[in-house]
């Protein structure tokens, strides 16, 4: 075999076709660049941004579920007379409503013809450490009245039952001897 033979038509097919070996060469590092290096980047990115797209889909749905439920809640709260929003703002007073739980309780017990001695209205301080309370706070009150004839008192009972003021009974001391009753009640309030 004649190396040298082959080396030299090589090398003159080499310089006669140079232009056509130059481009099957660069197709050929184009092609391998496309294949390993370009389409698995393209494809990987391809991937990620459809995922990103159904995320973001999903996402939009649920936001737009959300504003079609508050959507709702405002136009609820738009339903809502001016008379029963003052209804539930005598359910649930604001905070600042306290000063108004005096002349309230007083006209409570002097309608059930009882006489006032003494009412204390305390902040509680720690309630509404829950989260679903978080919002809403409470007042301890204690009255003790004079007069109380056990009809009457159960007239009292009945009235703060009765009140649109949202309050509960957590203790009743009655004297019949003495005529004499003692409450301890929660007043709650909405927190502004």
């Amino acid at each position: 075999m004649n190396f040298k033979g082959i080396k030299e038509k090589m090398f003159v097919f080499l310089v006669q076709y140079n232009k056509l070996v130059s481009l099957v060469v660069f197709a050929a590092i184009i092609g391998s660049g496309y294949v390993f290096l370009v389409k698995p980047l393209y494809d990987d990115m391809k991937t990620k941004i459809e995922t990103s797209k159904t995320y973001n889909n999903a996402l939009y749905g649920s936001k737009m579920e959300n504003v079609g439920s508050l959507l709702s809640i405002i136009n609820d709260y738009k339903q809502i007379t001016d008379a029963d929003k003052e209804r539930i703002n005598k359910i649930l007073p604001s905070d600042s409503d306290h000063i108004n739980l005096f002349p309230q309780l007083e006209y409570i017990v002097l309608k059930n013809g009882m006489i006032p001695k003494s009412i204390s209205i305390v902040p509680i301080n720690d309630f509404g450490a829950e989260q679903s309370l978080s919002r809403v706070g409470g007042f301890a009150v204690s009255i003790t009245v004079s007069g109380a004839v056990y009809n009457n008192f159960k007239k009292l009972l009945k009235d703060f039952e009765q009140n649109l003021r949202i309050m509960d009974v957590n203790k009743v001391s009655y004297s019949v001897s003495n005529k004499t009753a003692s409450l301890e009640l929660t007043a709650y309030y909405w927190k502004e």
